[in-house]
């Protein structure tokens, strides 16, 4: 019995250091990730900003999704599936096209006097308030009860930060009204600093936004979602704003420009689908806090919870803003 409790502590020793290891790779891939996200990328979208449009810029957003994928299976020991694989080089090839047969146009000869008339268009104008009612319906189906219409929740959760990141014309035009007052040697005007807080505003809700999405579902669904919805919101507000169809050269870009993001798009949509395929029985709900089911006892290793006098176990994807789930008149989880 001696050797037999040595041989235990040892084991849970090796065990408490793995855990240890998982825990601090853990954080660092956090910390990395948040590091990027918040700082590194949009510090280069802005150099990005300064020599292309929105139009050109926004489809490479997909790489992201290219960079799950392909390093999935060394970072989180999750291997691409071949679906997987082939919407990555969907994704690819729709950039390459966007990138040959796109908007290249600059804003080098573009005046401050144009940039002010430009946001007295109505059509940019009707942009916006179609924007503001979308979030509206998304923040409606976002908030839903997660057991009611789970589909739309989910959908919810997932297009709405790159829905908000699509307006970048906020960026772009800060940029271009910096320039433009440096090299006219006039004084900056007085609407730059509110240019720049939308802006900002715009790029870091998006990012919040899918950091939210993220803690509710997967992150390949959660960066194809955004991805998704980002390059169509800027797609659309480019065409707006920036009349991207009036500055493509040619039959052959009228017709490439078009199929590169559709190309784009059916990738996006692959990965969706087989993440979500992947991901059924897991589909809707946040994984809550270990102590928020503390009370709730233990039966074949899972946390249980009663309903209707009956103890069952409880599902740890089980989202814990379910406050309204029939059957538990405490209305959560029991203390």
């Amino acid at each position: 019995s001696i050797v037999s409790n040595n041989n235990n502590n040892n084991n849970n020793k090796k065990k408490n250091n793995n855990n240890k290891k998982t825990l601090r790779l853990a954080r660092l891939l956090r910390y990395s990730g948040m590091i990027g996200m918040t700082f590194l990328n949009p510090a280069c979208c802005v150099v990005a900003m300064n020599f292309a449009s929105p139009s050109l810029l926004a489809p490479f957003s997909g790489l992201t999704l290219v960079w799950i994928v392909l390093f999935s299976e060394y970072l989180i020991g999750e291997r691409p599936l071949p679906e997987q694989t082939l919407a990555a080089a969907l994704i690819v090839g729709g950039e390459v096209i966007v990138s040959v047969w796109g908007d290249h146009t600059t804003d080098a000869d573009v005046t401050l006097a144009e940039v002010e008339e430009s946001y007295r268009d109505p059509a940019l104008w009707g942009y916006f308030a179609g924007i503001a009612l979308w979030m509206c319906l998304l923040g409606y189906w976002a908030m839903r009860p997660p057991r009611s219409h789970p589909s739309l929740r989910r959908f919810a959760w997932g297009v709405s930060g790159g829905s908000v990141t699509g307006l970048q014309n906020f960026l772009k035009d800060s940029l271009t009204i910096m320039k433009r007052a440096k090299v006219a040697g006039v004084p900056r005007p007085w609407y730059l600093p509110l240019f720049m807080a939308l802006g900002m505003a715009t790029a870091f809700g998006g990012l919040l936004l899918l950091s939210s999405c993220m803690r509710r579902y997967d992150a390949t669904y959660s960066a194809a979602a955004y991805v998704g919805s980002f390059v169509i919101s800027a797609s659309i507000m480019c065409q707006v704003h920036y009349d991207t169809a009036s500055n493509l050269r040619g039959v052959v870009n009228y017709i490439m420009y078009p199929l590169g993001l559709i190309v784009l798009l059916v990738g996006v949509l692959v990965l969706v689908h087989e993440t979500k395929e992947v991901k059924s029985a897991e589909e809707e709900e946040e994984i809550p806090n270990i102590d928020d089911t503390s009370a709730e006892g233990e039966r074949d290793g899972m946390p249980t919870r009663r309903m209707e006098g009956m103890t069952e176990p409880l599902d740890p994807r089980m989202d814990d803003d379910d406050d309204d789930a029939p059957g538990n008149p405490t209305g959560g989880y029991l203390a």
